[in-house]
């Protein structure tokens, strides 16, 4: 007979791997379900780089307790995890955005972030292959950091292994086990698991998942790519990170090169529930001029990416919600199913916040406030409805770094 578990995770990325460590620190009995070694999908492919000031004060919370969690990991954990606290720059080059960035100083200030606007030769002294001479307004916020993405869902899975926990690769969900409305537990391939609890937090496949259990999950995956570069004369691992508001990219330093990214107004989605049952993101159609597009958008600001040799392009599929916020909740009247998804393309930083606050809720009965914004309930029925979902996936993506970004659209 399977062994009966406190909790089941279905997904093995950095938000399930975050949650089953919390699980285990609380003393729960935790399962990790994936057919992927940890971190082997969307994870592996992100730029791995957290900002703590972010579009309003409920992400911009969740996401500056990330980072201080991430800069005292091995303290926390026992694991060794190396974090680069860099900095970033954020810089305004259009009258638009100014407003904005003055704004998100003082959300930073009064949320105790350090964060401060800059000079141009200021920008330089973190960054010195930024070009700042067009920026309109910058500021910087010195703790903000990056790190090898693939590094963190292994951590926390080793940590959760060392506090009791059961990571199993290999094992395909394919379906749920019910009491009624309760679900208790999931069905393999090699028979059912019973469970108190089950979460689903599989990324790209949440909302395939979803329909096994009954129930549509509003969010949408969308293609994310970014480039690594051959090594760059001048470029050191401590230079910030620099995100230019109105190209909607992003660029740090990585491996002596630069990693550098954008999000695309009309970017490629991909549902894997349309796609053959082996597929995976190592699958996942790539194509870099979109990028090349971006690159040409910022080449005054980042001459170097004008003409250093690109030595990787990679892309994953991270889930995109209506309003920009994430999914953390139990699903309203399906006790014992939860849900933790819909990363906005921020799964790994914000990681480290998410899966405490809802592995308290799930050991505790408790709901901690900073995750009280990100209930299913706050989705209407015009979700149901695929193409409205879609756009509203693909709309949120697009709006990144801009006024609007978690606004209903």
């Amino acid at each position: 007979m399977a062994q009966d578990f406190g909790t089941i995770v279905i997904g093995a990325g950095s938000l399930g791997c975050s949650l089953a460590y919390h699980l285990a620190d609380f003393g729960e009995d935790v399962l990790v379900l994936d057919k992927q070694p940890p971190g082997s999908e969307t994870t592996a492919r992100a730029a791995g780089l957290a900002m703590q000031v972010l579009a309003d004060d409920a992400l911009s919370r969740i996401s500056a307790r990330s980072v201080q969690m991430l800069l005292r990991f091995t303290e926390i954990t026992g694991q060794q995890l190396t974090v680069h606290r860099n900095g970033s720059i954020k810089v305004a080059r259009i009258e638009a955005d100014v407003p904005q960035l003055e704004e998100e100083i003082r959300r930073g200030e009064r949320l105790g972030v350090q964060i401060s606007a800059i000079s141009a030769a200021e920008a330089t002294e973190h960054a010195p292959w930024l070009n700042p001479e067009a920026a309109l307004a910058m500021w910087f916020a010195p703790d903000d950091i990056y790190l090898t993405p693939v590094d963190l869902p292994r951590a926390f899975a080793a940590a959760a292994a060392e506090r009791g926990a059961t990571i199993r690769s290999g094992a395909a969900v394919t379906g749920f086990s019910t009491d009624g409305n309760r679900v208790t537990g999931v069905v393999t391939g090699d028979g059912a698991i019973p469970a108190g609890n089950v979460v689903i937090a599989a990324g790209a496949w949440t909302r395939a998942l979803g329909q096994l259990a009954g129930i549509r999950i509003p969010l949408w995956p969308v293609r994310h790519q970014l480039i690594i570069t051959e090594p760059v004369d001048g470029v050191e691992e401590h230079h910030a990170t620099v995100r230019i508001m109105d190209a909607k990219t992003y660029c740090r330093p990585e491996n002596g090169g630069l990693l550098f990214g954008g999000y695309e107004p009309d970017p490629l989605d991909v549902d894997p529930r349309t796609q053959s049952a082996n597929f995976d993101i190592s699958r996942l159609q790539l194509d870099f001029e979109p990028l090349r597009r971006k690159i040409a958008d910022v080449a005054i600001q980042f001459p170097v990416l004008t003409t250093a040799g690109t030595a990787l392009l990679r892309g994953g599929l991270p889930t995109m919600t209506p309003d920009g916020y994430f999914i953390a909740d139990e699903v309203p009247g399906r006790p014992g199913l939860w849900v933790l998804s819909g990363c906005n393309v921020g799964g790994v930083s914000n990681s480290p916040a998410l899966g405490s606050d809802l592995a308290s809720w799930i050991a505790t009965g408790s709901r901690p406030d900073d995750i009280a914004p990100f209930g299913l309930a706050r989705f209407g029925p015009e979700f149901s409805d695929e193409g409205q979902l879609r756009l509203a996936g693909l709309a949120t993506y697009s709006h990144k770094y801009s006024v609007d970004e978690v606004a209903v659209r």
